[in-house]
């Protein structure tokens, strides 16, 4: 069983390094997707309908927290997940209040990333999905 991921991270090298730990530490989840504006994470999410979502708290267009309200309304079973620079209470109860399911610093990723997705992703229960090499991922042009 594959649970599929959607990232939503406007910093191009943090982008990078994500892509890279999906793909070599977390063996059971494959990126569908990732944007790197909040209206086109939206657009994908709609689409793409994944198991968990990552979202940075700040992205050019919309707050992360305002995001997160907006995936919890659009798919209320997908789990999400803030990976973020602002290691801060006042953001960790914030994003809980908007609907997150887990909160990672990314300066803890390698820790805290994966437990996290799997907690998120459990919340409404992966759903089997073929999943080959070939697979197109969907991204922000």
């Amino acid at each position: 069983m594959t649970t599929r991921a959607l990232l939503i991270e406007d910093h191009a090298v943090f982008l990078g390094i994500l892509l890279r730990f999906f793909k070599e530490e977390l063996s059971e989840f494959v990126v569908s997707g990732f944007a790197r504006t909040a209206e086109y994470g939206l657009a994908l999410a709609g689409e793409l309908r994944p198991d968990v979502v990552t979202v940075d708290l700040m992205l050019p267009d919309m707050s992360g927290l305002d995001l997160i309200g907006r995936l919890r309304r659009l798919l209320p079973q997908t789990g999400i997940v803030v990976v973020t620079q602002h290691d801060d209470e006042s953001f960790r109860v914030a994003a809980r209040q908007a609907g997150a399911d887990a909160f990672v610093c990314k300066d803890h990723l390698p820790v805290e990333l994966p437990h996290a997705l799997r907690r998120a992703a459990s919340r409404g229960g992966t759903r089997e999905t073929p999943h080959t090499s070939t697979e197109p991922v969907k991204e922000h042009p």
